[in-house]
């Protein structure tokens, strides 16, 4: 089976169906009337570097962001993948068809 070329243009259209689903900010930065930018907490906004790309969430006022998939930077694919299935896990989550506990990530392996 070929897969259909993987554009920048598909994965933010995919970004910005998930900020809308999820009641997140369009936008990563707002101008305010004083002229200064502010960090829309909460918004999930495409980042790159190293060649490849990852999903990053908002989390501080100042633009500190999270790597909410924990791929780091991937292949425009890869990533489509990740967020294709984590909007299906929240789907599946409103839905009922499973059901969410609180987890909390450790780094003791």
């Amino acid at each position: 089976m070929t897969r259909e070329r993987m554009t920048r243009q598909k994965i933010d259209a995919l970004i910005a169906r998930l900020n809308e689903v999820t009641g997140s900010p369009a936008e990563p930065w707002t101008k305010g009337p004083d002229g200064r930018f502010r960090a829309n907490i909460g918004n999930f906004h495409l980042e790159g570097a190293y060649g490849g790309h990852k999903l990053s969430r908002m989390v501080g006022p100042g633009g500190a962001s999270s790597d909410p998939l924990n791929t780091g930077f991937v292949s425009l694919r890869n990533l489509y993948d990740a967020i294709d299935n984590y909007m299906r896990a929240i789907d599946d989550a409103r839905r009922g068809r499973i059901t969410i506990k609180a987890y909390e990530a450790s780094h003791d392996f």
